[in-house]
């Protein structure tokens, strides 16, 4: 009998969580496909179901690792910025290591690899960027807007 739609979904999730954890603190090369896998509670045979490679993951763990950040979000809340910032700084968020930042994903590792790895890291920096940007700008002209 195969896998539900959700087995599968909550397995790949588990890998990309294993992947998160494992590529900003070991880097790309110093972590396998037995390792990505053991980390998850999963067998090795399981990967290829949900990823064609280990570039593949790694690249989609940029992704997912920028989508659970302390840094996520679009930015449209008050606040944003300044919560983003304590959250990111924050003693916890440090010590913890479930979804460190995105861009630990080392540039230096990140350049040694494909294409699409390096084009996905670029978009995800390219982005908290602009977000950045947009939402201190944002803040900015609200505290000039209240100063006069």
């Amino acid at each position: 009998m195969p896998y539900t739609k959700e087995h599968k979904e909550r397995s790949r999730e588990q890998i990309l969580q294993s992947a998160a954890r494992l590529f900003p603190r070991l880097g790309y090369d110093e972590v396998s496909i037995d390792m990505l896998m053991q980390e998850a509670g999963l067998t090795r045979g399981g990967f290829y179901a949900h990823f064609g490679n280990k570039a593949e993951v790694y690249a989609k763990a940029i992704v997912y690792t920028a989508s659970n950040s302390a840094l996520a979000g679009d930015g449209q809340d008050e606040g944003w910025l300044s919560s983003a910032i304590d959250a990111y700084l924050c003693r916890e968020h440090i010590d913890d290591r479930t979804y460190p930042c995105p861009l630990a994903f080392l540039v230096t590792d990140v350049n040694r690899r494909d294409s699409t790895v390096r084009s996905t890291y670029t978009r995800v920096f390219k982005s908290l960027n602009r977000r950045l940007d947009k939402v201190s700008k944002a803040e900015n002209a609200e505290t000039v807007m209240a100063a006069t």
